[in-house]
């Protein structure tokens, strides 16, 4: 092959290539420029994600809280009735892994029930869960349902929280680590 080029013909080909490689200089900024951008709209979408699910997490804390209050006051445990020591035991029992209030609202609760019925929670629930199985199976099945569909929303909402939060830390290293190679 024979790469000389005729007399002018060189003189032509320069400009054009200069100009071609101006643009692609620029569409190269352009793109890195769009990508940036995408980049931080993500970010951003992300970051309001995760801040909306901790707010959303907070909020059901401070409702459990509320809830799990009342354990710790004696007019609870004058009125209480089966039902409801379940129903904040449960409570108790979901929120644990998550909350220290929680966690000691499980321990009073334990404490009540072995003192004032002689029983464990567990003894005590299912004793309770026999006699109500004779009068409303369906009901008591419904609520256990409604229980453990809430603590594996609770579990998974914990669950999205830290992958957004990885996804956080990992976008972050992917655009220096973009950026240093760029």
């Amino acid at each position: 092959m024979n790469h000389d080029t005729p007399d002018g013909a060189e003189g032509l080909f320069r400009p054009q290539l200069q100009a071609a490689m101006a643009v692609a200089g620029r569409l190269g900024e352009v793109l890195a420029r769009q990508r940036a951008e995408q980049n931080e709209q993500l970010l951003r979408a992300e970051e309001a994600q995760r801040k909306q699910l901790q707010e959303r997490f907070e909020a059901e804390r401070a409702v459990m809280r509320t809830q799990l209050g009342a354990v710790q006051q004696p007019q609870f445990w004058e009125s209480a009735k089966p039902e409801d020591i379940a129903a904040q035991y449960a409570l108790a029992q979901q929120w644990e892994r998550f909350d220290d209030m929680a966690r000691l609202s499980r321990e009073h609760i334990h404490d009540e029930i072995r003192t004032r019925y002689e029983l464990t929670p567990e003894e005590y629930l299912k004793g309770q869960a026999a006699e109500v199985a004779g009068e409303a199976e369906p009901e008591v099945e419904a609520a256990a349902t409604k229980r453990d569909a809430e603590r594996e929303h609770a579990e998974a909402e914990r669950q999205l929280v830290v992958v957004a939060a990885g996804d956080l830390q990992n976008n972050g290293l992917f655009i220096i680590e973009g950026v240093g190679g760029a």
